[in-house]
């Protein structure tokens, strides 16, 4: 991999296809290396990684619980460290400014419904409108 062209000796890969015992090995091998671990933000969503400190997400989900699970991987009751940096890489003038912004629009809508969930039920129940 390019990872490995420029100097690091510890990276893992882990894609569609591969075996549990595959994904097993390349955790451990992340665990105890300390090293580089990538992976799609969909696949992300099927192990932990309660060693990680640092996250680089090279793109994201146009879903925000997508994005939240596969972050959530890395941020464990386990964990050994009590915050971990998540990363994302934005590609400007694109449409993933647009995407983003969908996202950031859909992360405010959560918040507003979770800071006040019963003007909600009572909307739903139309005695309100929001």
């Amino acid at each position: 991999s390019e990872l490995n062209r420029v100097g690091h000796k510890n990276v893992f890969i882990m894609r569609g296809q591969i075996s549990e015992d595959e994904q097993a090995e390349a955790v451990d091998g992340f665990r105890e290396t300390r090293g580089i671990l990538v992976c799609t933000i969909a696949y992300a969503e099927s192990f932990d990684l309660e060693t990680c400190k640092t996250s680089y997400f090279l793109g994201y989900d146009h879903s925000l619980d997508v994005n939240e699970q596969a972050e959530g991987r890395t941020q464990r009751a386990i964990s050994e460290h009590e915050f971990v940096t998540w990363n994302y890489i934005k590609y400007t003038d694109s449409c993933d400014e647009h995407f983003l912004s969908m996202l950031d629009d859909s992360t405010r809508t959560v918040r507003r419904i979770l800071s006040r969930p019963e003007d909600y039920i009572r909307a739903l129940k139309g005695e309100i409108v929001i």
